[in-house]
């Protein structure tokens, strides 16, 4: 009976005040968030970590909104008004190339069903960018199905973005004009991006909310970064030029060890032809990804295997923080063989560091107790062919959470 007397009342309420009452509800729902805290998603329904792998754009789901094709067009739009419009200008925008790669895959884009009317889409779009009402078009929703006028977003897992379900164009809009934050409607469950689900199979430090490498990725702002890395490149790229030992006088590179390939990635920047190895296969496919590391560049080996197999050896050679695992009996040899592998694969210059006895790891024991930085270079003087063992300095890693670690001291070490 209830139910009855309940939809009679409802049938009752004439269409419209139904409709401000549903609006009413979702507004009441909708939370104000950071426009600039808002990931690129997906398209047509599919959430951004499918459609990333669909089209294989890993990336794609970490791109802030200053990088999305919406912003992008309208960003072309204020620099070069209505020539966007000319076939052979908007045809190259991302914004059609996004419009088209929907249409090929699903068979739309928005309003858009064939690639020729993707113009007419972006030229409303622009239309209610040039539009006065910012309010109007800013504010609560009037209908949550209209996807220019609805946002919604789901929490990324581990950070303080979110990813986008609906409303890309109209988070462009508030980007673009200033807008600092957005009445949005915050979906369940959270979600992961693909890049994060990548670095979550990294072997080391699994499990952990830590990364080793800097990777440029928004989502990643919850992440303690271990090793700063550009302090240690400072230190290298002076010491190189100081020698001249910087391309062309040396060519070649070889980082043991190299975990995402931070180096690798770096030292290439300044014309080396850069090579990287490590055992962990999922860090080297980051590598690739987020520096764009081409596949032959990176080799997935031990590092005592690796060493022991090479013809020739490389003008310029780095080895971080590994050494003294050999030293704590962790791997196949001595820390002394070890090291006679690095020598004979080195021509001219080896940068190196690794753990001493003054960092905080209960792990390591006594082990490593009296390892300073004297202590280590008359040990690398004393296994090596080097004629010199140059002290570069420490690391500024030793930062909270890890001030009790790290610090380590670089070593230049030179033929």
């Amino acid at each position: 009976m209830l139910q009855l007397i309940t939809a009679a009342y409802r049938k009752s309420i004439p269409i419209l005040m139904r409709k401000r009452i549903a609006d009413l509800r979702l507004k009441m729902r909708m939370t104000p968030i950071r426009v600039d805290a808002c990931l690129q998603g997906g398209d047509n329904g599919v959430r951004a970590a499918s459609f990333a792998r669909m089209v294989g754009d890993i990336l794609r789901a970490s791109r802030p909104i200053s990088e999305w094709p919406h912003v992008t067009l309208l960003r072309q739009y204020r620099e070069i008004g209505e020539w966007i419009w000319d076939r052979n200008v908007f045809e190259e925008t991302d914004y059609y190339r996004n419009g088209a790669l929907n249409i090929e895959i699903f068979g739309r884009y928005l309003d858009a069903i064939i690639p020729e009317q993707i113009l007419q889409v972006a030229q409303r779009f622009v239309d209610a960018y040039r539009s006065e009402e910012t309010d109007c078009f800013v504010n609560a929703p009037r209908d949550a199905r209209n996807r220019y006028k609805c946002v919604t977003v789901h929490p990324i897992r581990n950070s303080s973005r979110f990813q986008v379900y609906t409303g890309h164009h109209r988070l462009a809009i508030a980007h673009m004009k200033r807008i600092e934050e957005i009445p949005a409607l915050i979906l369940q469950p959270q979600v992961t991006t693909p890049l994060q689900d990548m670095l979550d199979d990294v072997l080391w430090p699994a499990g952990s909310r830590e990364i080793y490498q800097p990777v440029a990725a928004p989502e990643l702002d919850r992440l303690v970064l271990l090793r700063r890395c550009s302090d240690r490149m400072t230190k290298i790229i002076e010491f190189l030029r100081s020698e001249n030992l910087l391309p062309p006088v040396c060519g070649s590179y070889l980082d043991v060890a190299c975990n995402l390939g931070w180096f690798v990635s770096e030292m290439t920047k300044i014309g080396f032809h850069a090579e990287g190895l490590d055992s962990d296969p999922a860090a080297l496919s980051v590598g690739r990804v987020v520096y764009g590391l081409k596949q032959e560049r990176l080799h997935r080996a031990s590092a005592v295997t690796f060493l022991r197999g090479l013809r020739d050896g490389y003008d310029v050679t780095s080895c971080f923080s590994l050494a003294h695992h050999f030293i704590l009996n962790r791997l196949s040899v001595s820390a002394e063989e070890f090291l006679h592998l690095l020598d004979a694969a080195t021509r001219r210059v080896m940068f190196f560091d690794m753990g001493q006895g003054h960092e905080d790891f209960e792990e390591w024991g006594e082990k490593l107790k009296g390892w300073d930085a004297e202590r280590i270079r008359r040990w690398l003087g004393g296994n090596t062919s080097f004629s010199r063992i140059v002290e570069l300095g420490p690391d500024e890693d030793a930062v909270p959470p890890n001030e009790n670690r790290y610090g380590r001291t670089l070593f230049a070490c030179v033929r």
